[in-house]
């Protein structure tokens, strides 16, 4: 005895009245976003990868307080086979700002990280970061032609600035960089670093002291802390360890 077959083909094929139950089925959605949760829990729905937001540098010009930490990790452990470039990077970083659109140094609007690298190390590493995309070719070319013979003369580190965003990694920020004197991070007793951009803006950050703005000793890796305000802030005395000043 043989089986019937149907074939699939108009099984479910849609038609002018499935349409319009889509229709005021998304109308209604828009209309009750707890419904359309609730329908994505039962069907596990996930929703699609979003776009990264466009990636937002330091507002070095707009700044109006910020405040720096230095970490040291401690020089790196000896090899039978010295590799500068393979070694764990010693000093870091991180970067809080305000704007004037801000006003709790507790909640900065701009947060980032940089690690430093000699000269010598950077000009090994920054062709490496533009064949991988992760810098752009004017970024290569601002290092090397720029930083590098600057950062060269005057015995600075460098460290390219890394924005930290959520779920995004961590991107750099285009032709921004954070400069200071190697003696410095080394002896963890550094006077001021500078912030460079490839629109020849510069920002002298303020000394560098050991202690937080509470007076307690910093916590962790972080040996070091700048905080900088702009000088007309007077509500800032007590906590900034000078003025900062931005160039262009």
């Amino acid at each position: 005895m043989s089986k019937q077959t149907h074939s699939p083909a108009n099984v479910g094929a849609p038609t002018t009245v499935h349409v319009d139950v889509f229709r005021a089925f998304v109308e209604q959605a828009k209309a009750d976003p707890a419904m359309l949760h609730r329908l994505a829990a039962v069907f596990n729905y996930q929703p699609p990868f979003r776009r990264s937001d466009p990636i937002v540098p330091l507002p070095i010009r707009r700044m109006k307080t910020i405040e720096v930490a230095i970490d040291d990790n401690g020089p790196p452990k000896p090899t039978k086979r010295v590799r500068p470039d393979r070694e764990a990077l010693r000093f870091g970083c991180t970067i809080q700002v305000l704007t004037p659109a801000s006003s709790q140094v507790s909640k900065p609007c701009w947060s980032g990280r940089a690690q430093f690298r000699s000269v010598a190390r950077l000009v090994l590493e920054a062709p490496r970061l533009r064949r991988e995309k992760k810098i752009s070719q004017a970024y290569l070319d601002w290092l090397i032609n720029e930083v590098v013979p600057m950062a060269s003369k005057n015995d600075w580190m460098i460290g390219c600035i890394r924005i930290k965003t959520e779920k995004q990694g961590s991107p750099y920020a285009d032709q921004q960089v954070i400069c200071a004197a190697r003696a410095g991070l080394e002896t963890n007793s550094l006077e001021n670093a500078y912030l460079l951009t490839g629109e020849k803006v510069i920002a002298m950050l303020p000394r560098f002291v050991t202690t937080t703005s509470l007076g307690n000793p910093l916590s962790g890796s972080f040996v070091l802390q700048s905080r900088g305000a702009h000088p007309s802030d007077k509500s800032k005395a007590n906590w900034k360890t000078g003025d900062l000043q931005v160039q262009s």
